[in-house]
């Protein structure tokens, strides 16, 4: 039996006096010593306290989609808010309460079929869509009050 002419490889030869592994190297690279070295080892997420392996932009896939997410809400937020940042009805400029508002009332449209957008598959659908007419900025309150008193804030009731 015939074996593998690398020195310290001990299989049996399959062609071109290598085994099989070091023939499809061969093959492969155009040497039978060659292997893939890995470029960068397993780094974990560079958010302070994670310890998950790192996917993109060295961050794992949990931080790098939340960031993601928020930063085409801020997109989002600044188009249909004119830069303000505000919302349309009583002004409210707390971030966090500021919501896409449908201003026809006809989110139940973006609910069926599907696909339901709602959250940030609305704010992924707008950006697609290139910001369509129909929608504002508006606090939570204002957006929720509207549902409830009939399409009209109560604000201005």
């Amino acid at each position: 039996m015939e074996i593998c002419t690398i020195q310290g490889c001990n299989n049996k030869h399959v062609g071109r006096g290598y085994c099989n592994k070091h023939y499809w190297r061969f093959r492969k690279y155009g040497d039978p010593n060659k292997t893939l070295i890995e470029v960068n080892p397993p780094q974990t997420c560079t958010i302070e306290g994670c310890m998950r392996k790192y996917t993109a932009n060295g961050m794992c896939h949990y931080h790098y989609l939340q960031i993601y997410h928020e930063n085409n809400r801020r997109i989002v937020i600044s188009h249909y808010s004119g830069g303000t940042m505000k919302c349309s009805c009583c002004g409210e400029s707390i971030y966090k309460f500021l919501t896409v508002n449908h201003d026809k009332n006809d989110g139940y449209k973006h609910k069926r079929g599907k696909r339901r957008y709602t959250g940030h598959d609305l704010i992924e659908w707008l950006i697609r869509h290139n910001f369509p007419d129909g929608f504002s900025i508006q606090c939570f309150n204002c957006n929720c009050g509207r549902a409830i008193n009939g399409g009209i804030c109560p604000h201005k009731s």
